[in-house]
């Protein structure tokens, strides 16, 4: 269910926003840990390790923005995000974000998180604590 638009909230700390992107990245690092795991225990050597990063990259990409687009669409936050009670909410309205706002940021946060993060660096200018992402879906992170 949506919530009522808001234009009043608190901007959560980069702190609680750090603690939460460590959070997630931990989720997806165990969800393509349980999908590869097969072929992960077969590998005997670590030389078949670099060949093995660069086929999975994809995936992995792919699933971070599916994890993103659906926790943030579906209940304004990841689970890392429910962990520290901040939420991600659009900027204008102060609601949650609908689909096409979750997969922009999604995609957009793919871009920070793999330009050796810096996307991320942009939150340190900006007094709404907004990344890259953020900036271009026009969303804000808050306390929930």
């Amino acid at each position: 269910m949506r919530e009522k638009p808001t234009t009043e909230y608190q901007i959560a700390t980069r702190g609680k926003r750090i603690v939460a992107f460590i959070i997630d990245n931990m989720v997806i690092n165990l969800l393509l840990l349980a999908i590869y795991w097969d072929q992960i225990a077969l590998m005997v050597d670590n030389q078949a390790l670099p060949e093995f990063l660069n086929s999975i990259f994809i995936p992995s990409i792919l699933l971070g923005i599916i994890y993103q687009t659906l926790f943030v669409y579906q209940y304004g936050m990841t689970l890392g995000k429910m962990l520290l009670k901040i939420r991600v909410v659009e900027i204008e309205m102060g609601n949650h974000p609908s689909f096409q706002t979750a997969i922009l940021r999604a995609g957009f946060r793919a871009i920070s998180d793999n330009s050796f993060l810096l996307g991320y660096l942009l939150a340190y200018m900006s007094p709404l604590v907004q990344t890259f992402h953020d900036k271009v879906a026009k969303t804000v992170v808050v306390d929930a």
